[in-house]
């Protein structure tokens, strides 16, 4: 974002949302980049403002935020995700039944409605569409390690 929107901002590391979100309410600092699920409430509260979203459309559980291509910036995507992994040479009759479980829980409305109220959607995929997804997170984040010159202390 710092890049894409020709701005000066000096990051701040936190070891977790939490604090980050007590120095933003407290005016330590003026802005954060966060996952949904650490702020929706105060959002929702109206005790933070979402300037936008970094995921590619808006979020059903927070509709009214644009996303950042909506504001000018289609190169800012950043989305939280989470994925089950199994160990490599797992049996491919466990895997497909581990995936279809996983498929029929991951459409049940009560499931999709706790992930839409912590501003979440509940999606699935493939485990080949997820190896695809993972390689093109790697590509992209790569170049933007490289780009910002991040170095591991």
């Amino acid at each position: 974002m710092k890049t894409t929107a020709g701005i000066n901002i000096v990051h701040v590391p936190y070891k977790g949302s939490g604090a980050a979100i007590t120095d933003v309410l407290g005016g330590q600092i003026q802005l954060m980049i966060a996952g949904p699920s650490s702020v929706v409430q105060h959002v929702k509260a109206g005790k933070l403002r979402s300037l936008a979203l970094a995921s590619p459309k808006r979020e059903a559980g927070l509709p009214d935020i644009p996303t950042f291509a909506e504001s000018g910036f289609p190169e800012v995507e950043a989305t939280n995700w989470y994925g089950i992994l199994m160990v490599a040479g797992t049996p491919k009759p466990i895997l497909d039944k581990f995936q279809r479980e996983l498929v029929r829980i991951m459409e049940l409305p009560e499931i999709k409605e706790r992930f839409s109220k912590s501003g979440f959607e509940a999606a699935h995929n493939t485990p080949a569409e997820f190896a695809r997804f993972l390689a093109q997170e790697q590509v992209k984040w790569r170049k933007v390690v490289k780009a910002s010159g991040a170095r591991v202390d």
